[in-house]
């Protein structure tokens, strides 16, 4: 059997998640909250990509790339 794509990095995330409630579990909100903003910027990327680039052609995609970690870099960091 297969197993799924990124099955490791899901594990690992797991653990590590698992690892800061044993150690730190006030730190569990500030955690839900980073990943709340990267799933939020995530969003807001692939909208504003699609706004910019509406028919990407392959010489698009490092310019398209740039726009995408700018604007999820830009949340994360609390801009």
């Amino acid at each position: 059997m297969k197993l799924p794509r990124m099955i490791w990095w899901t594990v690992a995330a797991v653990a590590l998640g698992g690892l800061v409630a044993w150690q730190s579990p006030a730190q569990l909100t500030v955690v839900a909250y980073k990943a709340f903003l990267v799933t939020l910027a995530a969003v807001g990327a692939h909208l504003l990509d699609r706004t910019f680039f509406r028919e990407p052609t392959s010489s698009d995609e490092i310019a398209r790339a740039i726009v995408f970690a700018a604007v999820v870099v830009g949340f994360t960091a609390g801009l």
